[in-house]
């Protein structure tokens, strides 16, 4: 089966470890990329020719039962590690069976899976990954090094991505790494990036299907992500995913604010697990 990624859009968001406050009043310089992977179609199948009857004279001949195929064994490593490979036609089967339009994940160089430097790991985001466990289209929009309102800022407005704010469509936010880490230092107030959040789920008639992803233990940060994952918990209940075990898990990347890779790929497994237990997938 072949599968192509699409490149359509994804942003720069989270400048290594803290964003800016800045009010944005023109277009960012930086290009974003929004990726939705989907897997080929599967082939059409051809129908099967109709065997004639033998003639009443004519004893029928037997046809030779057919060889078991044989099922190679997958060592257990490698099948937790290989992504689930979907067709279209499996898509189509499960949005045809109510599942979402699409996954939309919003948020800054997390979203992006930065290693470091801004746009330098795009091919390998975390939602690059879920798209290829999930059975819809999963979109991608990481800011580097923007707080929450100017991501769902530039997630909006006609002049940078000119999205709508979909009900249909299931929406992962990962944001306020910059809102927390702001250039005058560090803080633990959550009510302006929950304000937005709160203010984005209620456009369109009310989105309801939606994950909100916890803040990091990065450096800068400190212990302050013990308050700030705690109000984001008791806001949105079961609706929260913490990361903070994920990561000591797997660690960060050099410059202790982004993730490694393997804290990245885990996340994004953690949302797919998610995802099912909220019955979104």
């Amino acid at each position: 089966m072949k599968k192509t990624i699409t490149a359509l859009m994804i942003t720069a968001a989270f400048l290594a470890g803290c964003g800016s406050d800045e009010n944005i009043s023109e277009a960012p310089k930086n290009n974003e990329i929004t990726v939705v992977t989907e897997t080929d179609a599967a082939p059409a199948a051809t129908e099967a020719p109709v065997a004639e009857e033998p003639a009443a004279d004519e004893p029928a001949t037997e046809e030779p039962a057919a060889e078991e195929p044989v099922v190679e064994d997958i060592p257990e490593e490698a099948a937790a590690a290989a992504p689930e490979q979907l067709s279209e036609t499996e898509k189509g089967s499960e949005r045809s069976a109510g599942k979402p339009k699409a996954i939309v994940w919003l948020g800054d160089s997390l979203t992006q899976g930065s290693l470091g430097d801004e746009d330098d790991n795009l091919a390998n985001a975390p939602y690059v990954r879920l798209s290829k466990k999930v059975s819809v289209p999963v979109e991608g929009y990481g800011f580097y090094g923007h707080n929450t309102h100017d991501i769902f800022w530039m997630y909006r407005d006609e002049t940078q991505k000119g999205q709508e704010i979909d009900p249909d469509k299931v929406y992962i936010f990962w944001v306020g790494s910059c809102d927390w880490c702001p250039d005058e230092g560090p803080n633990a107030n959550t009510a302006p990036v929950i304000s937005q959040i709160d203010n984005f789920l209620a456009q369109n008639g009310g989105v309801n299907n939606y994950i909100v992803i916890g803040t990091t233990s990065r450096w800068r940060l400190g212990d302050l992500y013990v308050p700030i994952n705690n109000d984001l918990a008791a806001h949105y209940g079961s609706h929260y995913m913490d990361c903070i075990n994920l990561i000591n898990r797997y660690g960060y990347s050099e410059d202790n604010t982004h993730l490694s890779q393997a804290s990245y790929d885990a996340i994004a497994d953690a949302v797919c697990d998610k995802l099912k237990a909220l019955g979104y997938i």
